[in-house]
């Protein structure tokens, strides 16, 4: 730190939530002995974030002025936390003069995240609800799911399970299936009250007030009936048929039993008689009425439709039945219901007439994973470089001569005029004074900047940046049944971004269904510059 600059009146940090807009004043005083000039510059931010008014003072010694800076984070980019900054106050008479204050940027979170439960009540067998976790705000949150029953009657299987990450500005949704502890095969349709909950990881708290919805599944046995006790409304169908057939057994046993006639002693005299025999006859034939042949009901169809737009539903046409069942529930002869299908499952179609009974199963699956594919390679994307910008003096002639090489750059520009990547040129006594080397490409531009001084014997100064670089940006894909993940690694760099959210140096992101058409941005940044790559996923 210089003796001649000093700054005052800097904050050790300011609170800005996204999309405002905050006001601080920098006092700068020349502390030298000369009149000098000073460059205002701010290292650690994005240039979208700031303004800077004016970028430089001239100072006489002793002399004070102010600089006005504003920030402004974006809104819907910046993410919540804390990023450390500084101003750099540096002379122009010396570049080895200047001073640096510390400081630091702390965003606030914005917005809550919300839920949404559908459906909200179900009946039959078992239930499956969905859980779609909501976070606009701009900071990531992970939640835990609980789901509880009034009558602590049901099992529940959570997928997936444990805390759930939900990154700013996404959404993740968690499928909970549940069903009876003992589930009874004969009785009346059964309501259990549930509520979800979403908790803060390892807590029994909730993670935000809104995270909470109630639900309702009403358990449907197989077969219903109201005057069974409990017990019995509890067996199983196995066990319900061999009772039955054990009552049946009784019956004909003591029919029998009942049609045996025994011939014995008066137990009022004690005298014995004998009952005369019949005389035989031949009985007369009376014809017996044929029971009438009722044929079983017909199931015309069953399956299902897919519109244009993709959405399924079941359909079905039942003849010649009094009572049509859908998954134990009654439904009309014929109909038409949209079902979501997120995971493979059987339905039960059941038709009776009184007499006889048919049953028809479909088993239902989702549709495939969409493929993903990248229609081209991932770009890698450096600054240009210089690798010369000096002047060298003929010492017997003393001419001047003027040299440069760059690699990398689409355009070169010296003193705003276009020359080849690599030459010279010998300077004149008309020759300006201050020459500057731009050479960009789509990272950027980088500059460097040359001064004769009034001495006859030039020197040159070259600004050498060293620029972070991306030798890894992709998708990798193993093998079918595996996610897709997105793979990068940074190198020199002191920070990282992917979509506008700060990512490590080196990692990994999985890329989850449903999946879409997506672009990924990833953004290295050090104290001299940024670089970019970018992938795009196309889904088909």
């Amino acid at each position: 730190m210089a003796p001649s600059i000093r700054l005052d009146g800097w904050p050790a940090h300011t609170d800005v939530a996204p999309g405002m807009r905050q006001r601080l004043g920098l006092s700068i005083t020349n502390s030298s002995q000369i009149v000098d000039q000073y460059v205002l510059a701010i290292s650690g931010l994005d240039e979208d974030w700031y303004s800077l008014t004016p970028p430089s003072v001239s100072l006489f010694p002793g002399a004070t002025a102010t600089a006005e800076i504003i920030l402004h984070p974006p809104a819907g980019v910046a993410s919540a936390g804390d990023y450390p900054f500084s101003v750099v106050a540096t002379s122009a008479s010396n570049p080895a003069f200047h001073t640096i204050r510390e400081s630091g940027l702390r965003i606030g979170k914005v917005g809550a995240a919300a839920m949404e439960l559908r459906p909200l009540r179900v009946e039959g067998r078992r239930a499956a609800f969905t859980v779609k976790w909501k976070n606009p705000t701009n900071s990531p949150l992970s939640v835990q799911l609980a789901v509880r029953d009034a009558e602590d009657g049901l099992r529940a299987f959570i997928n997936p399970e444990g805390p759930v990450p939900v990154p700013a500005g996404q959404e993740r949704s968690v499928v909970v299936t549940v069903w009876p502890k003992h589930g009874e095969t004969i009785g009346p349709p059964h309501p259990y009250e549930l509520e979800f909950r979403g908790m803060r990881p390892g807590s029994e708290d909730l993670l935000e007030p809104a995270l909470k919805r109630s639900g309702q599944f009403i358990y449907t046995p197989p077969v219903r009936a109201l005057a069974l006790p409990r017990w019995l409304r509890r067996l199983p169908i196995w066990a319900l048929l061999a009772l039955l057939f054990f009552l049946l057994a009784l019956l004909f046993l003591a029919g029998r039993g009942a049609g045996h006639v025994v011939a014995g002693s008066d137990p009022a005299t004690g005298t014995a008689t004998v009952a005369p025999s019949p005389t035989r006859t031949r009985p007369t034939p009376v014809p017996s009425p044929s029971p009438t042949q009722v044929p079983p009901p017909t199931v015309e169809s069953f399956g299902i439709q897919v519109g244009p737009k993709g959405n399924a539903a079941i359909t079905w046409q039942i003849k010649g039945a009094t009572r049509v069942e859908l998954d134990g529930r009654a439904v009309g002869f014929s109909g038409q219901e949209a079902i979501k299908v997120t995971s493979s499952r059987t339905l039960v179609l059941s038709a009776t007439n009184g007499t006889s009974t048919v049953a028809r199963f479909l088993r239902v699956v989702p549709p495939p994973v969409k493929t993903l594919s990248i229609p081209s390679p991932a770009q890698r994307l450096g600054y240009p470089q210089i690798r010369q910008f000096s002047l060298h003096l003929d010492p017997r002639t003393g001419v001047a001569t003027l040299a440069w090489q760059v690699s990398g750059a689409d355009a070169l520009l010296l003193n705003k005029r276009a020359v080849a990547p690599k030459g010279s040129e010998t300077l004149t006594t008309s020759s300006p004074r201050n020459f500057v080397l731009q050479a960009s490409n789509a990272a950027g531009t980088t500059t460097s900047v040359l001064s004769l001084p009034a001495d006859p014997r030039p020197q040159s100064r070259t600004a050498v940046l060293h620029l972070p670089s991306i030798p890894l940006f992709t998708l990798r894909h193993i093998r079918d049944g595996q996610p897709y993940t997105l793979v990068w690694r940074v190198t020199n760099s002191g920070s990282a971004r992917l979509n506008g959210v700060a990512v490590p140096l080196s990692g990994s992101q999985i890329l989850h269904p449903p999946l879409t058409t997506s672009r990924y941005l990833l953004v290295a940044r050090n104290a001299n510059g940024q670089v970019s790559s970018s992938v795009r996923i196309v889904v088909s």
